[in-house]
C-alpha cells in the first residue's frame, strides 16, 4: 500500500510487479522528467520503455518482499 502512496505522488497510475519485472504505468500529465528517464533506460539495461506511459525493469525476483523493494528502487530510480 505504501507503494502506491508513493508511486501517486510521482505520477504512478499502477505498479505491476511479477517475478520476471517491474511495470510503472504513469498518468497522463505525469510530473517525470523525460530526460532523466532516457537517461537511466542508456544506464541502466535493465529498463526500457513499454509504450509511450509505461517504464519497466526486467529482473528477476522469487518473492513479494524483494519485488516491493524492486518497485522501491525504480521508483526512486525516476526521482
Amino acid at each position: 500500500h505504501r507503494l502506491r502512496i508513493d508511486g501517486a505522488a510521482l505520477g504512478v497510475a499502477r505498479i505491476d510487479a511479477s517475478p520476471e519485472s517491474i511495470l510503472l504505468q504513469f498518468k497522463p500529465g505525469a510530473p517525470i522528467d523525460a530526460a532523466k528517464v532516457i537517461k537511466l533506460i542508456q544506464k541502466d539495461r535493465r529498463y526500457t520503455l513499454s509504450g509511450q506511459d509505461r517504464l519497466r525493469m526486467a529482473l528477476s525476483t522469487q518473492s513479494a518482499p524483494e519485488r516491493a523493494q524492486a518497485a522501491r528502487i525504480a521508483l526512486h530510480a525516476i526521482t
